[in-house]
Formats: structure tokens, C-alpha cells, sequence
């Protein structure tokens, strides 16, 4: 879930896993002169180590991160090698559900990893200059910044909330790694650094439909609430209403599932007299997201 108040963004790309990232043409030429890698491989490669990560330098909800201790640690180190091995894959090997745990993974590991390269911790990612538009991987042939695994390839080109535009344009090559739908539920598996934003997962092609679900049921038990006939809500269902339904009756009905069961239980107990409950948004905590 990355920054809402920034939607364009002209500048250089902080690519950080090739070795001079103010350099595309270098970007290029390090895939031209290696390997290929197989990328299936080598996603399993990057869900065990982050996985390894999540267990030795994350509280246990995956909400908060020892940035400190994770960016000087040996683990760490590791990830940064193999993360410099994207550059080599073919992400058209992927079929379309491991392009999305592929993708969501990738965000929240460069997340990390671009918080975790700045000189000083921020005391939240709203203090990095344009943070998600240029915090970027050289992935095969193709650069990805933080936005664009977003709101291009996760939101199936669905463009920036604050756009018009689709984020990938018609001729754009990577218009076609783009997930053919919106599936909301990836809003609670994206971390952009932030306290308010969901816990840190890791996903894999067996798990994904099950783990998306529990991301789901979870952020709605600890962030939705029933007050006085009003629904307490996160600020990510207003930012991506329209992922979630055209309208507030679709968008309660789609809500219910999720939620506690004494809130759902009141909440039908008002859609009962024909009426509904009014939406209310709580103010997000951008505060950096460390422990």
C-alpha cells in the first residue's frame, strides 16, 4: 500500500539491486552478460530466505521490523546477493498465481530493503523523497518501482487512486505482466513501511488463497468496528474503494465475511431495518513501522 499523495513522478529510479543504480544502461548490461536463472527457482529461493527474515527480525504479527539489526545482519546480506539474480529471470515463465505471490513478496521485500539502505532509519518511508515512485528492482528486462508492482502488475493496471490513467501505458511491455483482475484482498498483503499497514507475510503458490483470505479476516478483526451505526474503517478502503465494489451496500456485503463475528452480528442486525451503517475513516499512522 504505497504513498496516496504522490501519483507522478519524473525522476531517476533508485534501482537497488544492480550495481550503480542511477545506470539503466548498466542495469541493462548486467543481464545481457549473465546467466538466466530459473525463475520459479528462484522466487522458492527468495521465500525461504524472507521467510527466515520475517522469523529473525520482525515481531511475531509481522507488523513491526529491527531495521536495525536486520540491515548489519549476515541474513541480510544474503538476500542482497541474491536479490542482484532478478535481473536474470524470465518473469513470463510465471502463470498468473505465481506472478501475484511472485509480485506481492517482491513488494514488501524491496520495501525492506529501500528503507533499510537509507543512511539514516526515517521516521516514517513519507520522509524518503518520492519513496514509492523511485524505490525500484531491475526484474529480468524491466525496472519495477514500488508503484508500479502496485498499482501496475497487482491492481491489473488499474493506475494510481489519485490518476485517470491506467499506470502502464498501451505500449508499455510490461502492460502485459499485469494480473488480468483486481483480487482486493492484496491491500492486506502489502506493506509500504508504515504502522498502519498490514502485517508482513510470506506468500507461496500453495498457501496463497488461504494466506490472502487470513490476511483479510485478520486486518478487518484488528481494524473494523461498529460505533454508534458508523463502521471505524482504514484508510485503504477509502484510497481503493472501487478494488472492493461499485458501491457502500456491495462494499458492506463484501465487508461482513471478514469481521468479527459480534460486529457482524450488529451490523446485520441494521441492514435488517432496510437501513445501513455510514462509513468512517480513522487516521492512518504513517509512523515508520520498527520495533
Amino acid at each position: 500500500m504505497g504513498n496516496i499523495g504522490l501519483f507522478y513522478w519524473n525522476g531517476s529510479l533508485n534501482v537497488l539491486n544492480v550495481s550503480d543504480s542511477s545506470n539503466e544502461e548498466q542495469a541493462q548490461s548486467d543481464v545481457n552478460n549473465s546467466n538466466s536463472v530459473n525463475a520459479i527457482e528462484l522466487s522458492q529461493s527468495l521465500q525461504t530466505l524472507m521467510t527466515r527474515l520475517v522469523c529473525q527480525f520482525m515481531s511475531e504479527d509481522g507488523s513491526r521490523v529491527d531495521y536495525e539489526s536486520l540491515r548489519s545482519s549476515s541474513l541480510f546480506k544474503e538476500y542482497l546477493e541474491l536479490s542482484k539474480f532478478l535481473q536474470n529471470i524470465q518473469i513470463e515463465d510465471f502463470d498468473e498465481t505465481e506472478r501475484k505471490v511472485f509480485f506481492i513478496n517482491i513488494y514488501n521485500a524491496l520495501t525492506i530493503h529501500g528503507l533499510s539502505a537509507c543512511k539514516e532509519l526515517p521516521s516514517s518511508p513519507w520522509r524518503v523523497s518520492a519513496f514509492w515512485k523511485k524505490t525500484a528492482y531491475r526484474i529480468g528486462s524491466f525496472t519495477f518501482s514500488l508503484d508500479d508492482i502496485e498499482h501496475g502488475v497487482l491492481r491489473a493496471n488499474k493506475g494510481h487512486p489519485l490518476s485517470l490513467f491506467s499506470k502502464f501505458s498501451a505500449n508499455d511491455p510490461r502492460r502485459s505482466l499485469c494480473l488480468s483482475k483486481v483480487d482486493p484482498r492484496i491491500h492486506f498483503a502489502l506493506n509500504c513501511g508504515a504502522k498502519s499497514c498490514p502485517p508482513i507475510r510470506v506468500y507461496n503458490k500453495n498457501n496463497v488463497e488461504y494466506a490472502l483470505e487470513a490476511a483479510a479476516r485478520g486486518f478487518c478483526h484488528q481494524e473494523v468496528r461498529l460505533e454508534h451505526k458508523k463502521l471505524k474503517l482504514s484508510m485503504i478502503f477509502r484510497w481503493y474503494f472501487g478494488d472492493f465494489a461499485a458501491s457502500k451496500q456491495d462494499f458492506i456485503q463484501w465487508l461482513l465475511p471478514y469481521v468479527d463475528g459480534e460486529t457482524k452480528q450488529r451490523v446485520d442486525a441494521i441492514l435488517a431495518t432496510g437501513s445501513y451503517p455510514s462509513l468512517d475513516y480513522v487516521k492512518y499512522d504513517w509512523s515508520l513501522n520498527k520495533v
